[in-house]
């Protein structure tokens, strides 16, 4: 039960309404008492959270009499409010996009942004991939793994979808440009060490899931600099 509510925590559910729809699935319909007393929560605090899981759709409630029974909608439900959830974000994705200008423009032209940023942690990653993706270009110093990185799997391509491209160094004297998908498919399985981009380099250690990036042009220049060193020399070695 604890991976289910850590996976209704992922999909937006607060934690007492994960707990809550995951009791009444299996008290099934009862009134909000009964589902109190099962969930841990009081009574006052369970009528909230029903209420709020009825306007996502996840719960119904039916009156007999003068008590008010609640019960949990089917979990392919979940599936239909993870489809609205998309529909949201596409919109207001869109709508923050029509917005950039307006946003850039209450922007304090003293504004100081930080030259080194970190990044911890599974969700920081996902973050740091997507800062990634902004960049125009990608020089990536990776090296050999068991398996494919999800950088690779999931970011690469939306990042080949802008027409963009990757030039992959991994250790062993493999230098890869990749400009397409087919591209990316066959490249052998790999880690990326380092992200560089026009604006900004990222720096990873998977193994304790942190990275940091840097926006300092002269530190930047120096990775593409020698980037491109010893892509050319690897080049020079390659049969």
């Amino acid at each position: 039960m604890y991976s289910l509510i850590q996976l209704l925590l992922k999909i937006g559910l607060t934690e007492k309404e994960a707990q809550t729809y995951l009791t009444s699935l299996k008290v099934g319909t009862n009134p909000a008492s009964i589902i109190a007393k099962y969930s841990g929560l009081n009574r006052c605090t369970t009528y909230s959270v029903l209420e709020s899981l009825m306007k996502k759709g996840l719960m119904n409630q039916i009156k007999k009499d003068t008590t008010k029974y609640f019960t949990s909608v089917g979990p392919r439900q979940l599936m239909l409010y993870l489809e609205e959830k998309e529909r949201d974000i596409a919109f207001y994705k869109n709508e923050v996009s029509s917005k950039i200008t307006q946003f850039n423009s209450l922007r304090h032209p003293n504004q100081v942004l930080p030259t080194i940023k970190s990044y911890s942690g599974t969700a920081g990653i996902k973050k740091l991939h997507n800062e990634a993706l902004d960049e125009p270009f990608l020089l990536i110093n990776a090296q050999k793994n068991e398996r494919q990185d999800k950088f690779f799997t999931q970011y690469a391509p939306i990042f080949l979808n802008e027409k963009k491209t990757i030039h992959l160094a991994i250790i062993n004297n493999q230098n890869i440009k990749i400009t397409n998908q087919k591209g990316l498919e066959n490249i052998p399985n790999c880690i990326p060490l380092e992200l560089i981009g026009k604006n900004k380099l990222f720096i990873l250690d998977r193994q304790d899931h942190y990275g940091i990036e840097i926006r300092q042009s002269h530190i930047i220049e120096t990775h593409q600099k020698q980037f491109h060193y010893l892509w050319n020399i690897k080049k020079d070695l390659l049969p």
